[in-house]
């Protein structure tokens, strides 16, 4: 039987018990939405499946109590947090993401020569290191450090970038 096969099995089997289990902690509203993306995600990893450290059940109810957790920290943290949906866009971006966009171009722009070209080709155009690379015939230490340096930088001064 293949993992895929095992774990369908083990959902069809165990379904209407782990609803029942978690129902008390995740509440009504949300059990299903728990147990779908616990069995979504382990469907999704059954390759980090390895029988010789745990059962497949074990290991489905870890993933189960990870998706529990995720669930509350979502729902505690959602009302301290602002809401995405509500917040006033620009071409569904948020302001502060457009303003922080514009301030790290500006950064670049200051920058002069190849470092220029790299970091415009990495954060604005969306090039790989290695295509960097080859389209400015340069050094791939050149354009890792160049963007590592900046991204740096960047973190520093505005706390994140956009793109990692």
């Amino acid at each position: 039987m293949t993992t895929t096969e095992q774990i369908s099995e083990i959902f069809a089997s165990n379904r209407d018990n782990l609803v029942k289990m978690y129902a008390s902690r995740a509440g009504q509203d949300d059990v299903e939405d728990v147990i779908q993306e616990g069995f979504y995600r382990a469907l999704l990893y059954k390759d980090s499946f390895n029988d010789k450290f745990t059962t497949m059940e074990n290991w489905i109810t870890s993933i189960l109590n990870n998706c529990l957790k995720d669930s509350l920290r979502e729902k505690r943290d959602g009302k301290a947090m602002h809401d995405s949906e509500e917040e006033p866009t620009i071409n569904d971006r948020c302001p502060s993401d457009v303003e922080l966009e514009r301030k790290i171009v500006d950064d670049i722009s200051n920058k002069r020569g190849e470092t220029r070209q790299i970091l415009w080709l990495y954060f604005k155009m969306g090039h790989k290191l290695e295509e960097i690379q080859r389209i400015l015939s340069c050094s791939y230490t050149n354009v890792n450090r160049a963007t590592t340096d900046f991204r740096l930088r960047c973190q520093d001064k505005y706390g994140h970038l956009m793109r990692d």
